[in-house]
């Protein structure tokens, strides 16, 4: 017998197990000095049990999902089979229902949950815009030079650096020490301080990008956590499907371990400024400048989620690739609500959890 269960249900159930879960493995991990090595078929493992805990509870929905359809069989937690690893990936990236429930609503905090996540969207009429009929070819010239300026300056050094490290490996580079990681404080400081010229010399603030402090944004950010690591899970565990139906072994790779392990304290304000750093250029300038001159939002969540691609290639091709998931998730959030604040929340998120791992 099929069960009901909605998907904002279902996706609420898989983001908080696997938030709980990770953090308490993460203070375990921290407390005990045990190594841990990622699984993406752990997060699989966790939603697919909290998809059977709540099977029970929720109220009704509009689609039909079955247990073993979702699961698979009791020995299939290693590699699980595609469709269902692609079906699972649909109602994370697709939630929502597009009818009325005909089994009734569900919780209430999830009602709530619900009108907090939709409000979100309301950012985008806030958000000054220039329509791109309205850009004069003189204009649309100096704007994409400087958004080639920003990027170079911001990422060049990166992606060459990546470029060489997947090249030559990890043992190409030498421990980071306490002054490379100020030299990244600096170089990124700088890179948001050109970022803050260029849009003061269009009378534009951060807040254009829709950078603004909210208590409502700190809770979709957690819940945008959520959401990006399960993605990130299920493309990771897609990756090793793939990989293993070709060449009959797991994917593998370079960590972070092989290039950052023990950093210095100096990590610490490098690990709370990285996640400005990254999402208002990479993420809110990149994709704003793009949306405005060239009006597709899909070139926009491409060219972002390449960009951030390119110079996370020192994990590897298919580190690199399942890290883009995540990117993608973020990218998508971004263009949905044009609100800068939730997708910072959660990279800062991913970097505090990765120092504490590195520690």
């Amino acid at each position: 017998m099929a069960n009901r269960i909605g998907r904002l249900e279902l996706l609420f159930w898989c983001v908080a197990s696997i938030l709980t879960g990770s953090i308490v493995l993460a203070i375990v991990s921290v407390v005990a000095n045990i190594p841990m090595e990622p699984d993406p078929n752990t997060a699989l493992v966790i939603s697919a049990g909290a998809y059977h805990g709540c099977c029970g509870v929720a109220q009704g929905s509009d689609i039909q999902v079955s247990r073993h359809w979702l699961v698979g069989t009791s020995n299939s937690h290693h590699v699980y089979p595609l469709v269902n690893v692609l079906a699972f990936l649909f109602l994370v990236v697709a939630p929502g229902q597009k009818n009325d429930n005909s089994y009734g609503e569900p919780p209430v905090f999830l009602q709530r949950m619900r009108k907090m996540i939709n409000s979100s969207g309301t950012i985008v009429s806030s958000t000054p815009t220039n329509p791109r009929n309205e850009v004069s070819p003189e204009e649309r010239r100096q704007r994409w030079f400087e958004v080639c300026l920003v990027l170079l300056v911001a990422f060049g050094g990166s992606i060459l650096n990546s470029l060489y490290l997947l090249k030559n490996g990890p043992g190409a580079m030498a421990h980071i020490s306490g002054a490379r990681w100020s030299i990244g404080i600096v170089e990124e400081a700088t890179a948001l301080l050109l970022l803050g010229y260029v849009l003061s010399r269009r009378g534009l603030r951060f807040s254009s990008l829709g950078f603004r402090w909210s208590l409502r944004g700190l809770g979709v950010g957690v819940l945008v956590t959520g959401l990006s690591y399960a993605t990130y899970a299920l493309g990771s565990t897609i990756i090793q499907v793939f990989h293993y139906s070709i060449y009959r072994s797991l994917a593998t790779g370079p960590t972070a371990n092989d290039f950052f392990v023990h950093p210095s304290a100096v990590a610490i304000p490098y690990s709370l400024l990285n996640p400005f750093f990254e999402e208002l250029i990479v993420r809110a300038y990149l994709m704003t400048e793009v949306l405005d001159l060239t009006g597709s939002s899909t070139l926009a969540v491409a060219l972002s989620v390449a960009v951030q691609f390119s110079y996370h290639l020192y994990y590897g091709w298919a580190g690199a690739i399942s890290l883009s998931f995540l990117f993608l998730v973020l990218a998508l959030y971004y263009v949905r609500s044009r609100s800068a604040l939730p997708v910072i929340i959660a990279h800062g998120f991913f970097d505090v959890y990765a120092l504490l791992r590195l520690w």
